[in-house]
């Protein structure tokens, strides 16, 4: 026996041969309901949108959430470029930021860091930029609900 929703029910294998006759033709007769599907196009949409979605967790394996971290990245990747292009000259606040908090010995150690890091994720971004772009081609060239599941199965890196 089990409660739920403290209704006492049974729950127990059925053998056909136990069901009373006055019964049987209800179990014969049942169809279950169609399983219906969105239109295409909604389901096409709804795929990409879980592909962005999965490309975006993935990305959060690599970098960290948030615009204002976006921002940092980038500003201190020019900063790199930029210290790599004069030789140093000028104001680098990002790079110094990066050697007053230990991560680098020096300016000139915080930008090749810098430049290390936005090479690796230039690679890894592109990867997954391009896994996403296929998929979502993919999707958009389905012909039916299946061929649009089958291409919304990506391995992301």
């Amino acid at each position: 026996m089990q409660m739920k929703n403290t209704v006492t029910g049974e729950v127990r294998e059925i053998d056909p041969a136990s069901i009373p006759a006055h019964k049987a033709a209800l179990w014969e007769a049942y169809t279950p309901p169609p399983l219906v599907l969105p239109p295409l196009d909604d389901y096409k949409a709804a795929m990409c949108g879980k592909i962005d979605a999965q490309a975006e967790t993935c990305r959060l394996r690599y970098i960290t959430a948030g615009a204002g971290q976006a921002l940092e990245y980038r500003e201190t990747a020019e900063e790199a470029a930029r210290y790599v292009a004069t030789g140093g000259a000028g104001s680098y606040p990002m790079l110094q930021a990066s050697v007053n908090a230990g991560e680098a010995a020096t300016l000139n150690d915080a930008a090749v860091l810098v430049a290390q890091r936005e090479a690796a994720w230039t690679i890894i971004g592109a990867t997954i930029r391009e896994k996403r772009i296929n998929a979502k081609r993919a999707i958009h060239a389905a012909v039916d609900h299946a061929a649009a599941l089958a291409a919304s199965q990506v391995e992301w890196p």
